[in-house]
């Protein structure tokens, strides 16, 4: 078992997956590549229960967005 924070996934390939999460459930997903995907904060394991490599680009979050402050106002050259 591994965990994620949430973030983005970017399929480069088509796969089948199997992910088992900590409370014994399963599940199986097909992935088509060219296919993004927003996930949650998640713990699981994943297998590749499919013929083919998996190949993604998977972009986390690692903290919270912080509400930006006021602009700052650049002083005129002199």
């Amino acid at each position: 078992m591994h965990s994620h924070p949430a973030g983005i996934l970017y399929y480069l390939s088509d796969a089948n997956l199997k992910i088992t999460y900590p409370d014994g459930k399963t599940e199986e997903r097909e992935v088509k590549a060219g296919t993004a995907v927003w996930s949650e904060a998640v713990t699981h394991a994943g297998e590749n229960v499919g013929a083919t490599e998996l190949h993604e680009v998977h972009t986390e979050l690692k903290q919270k967005a912080e509400k930006p402050g006021p602009a700052k106002k650049d002083k005129p050259p002199m």
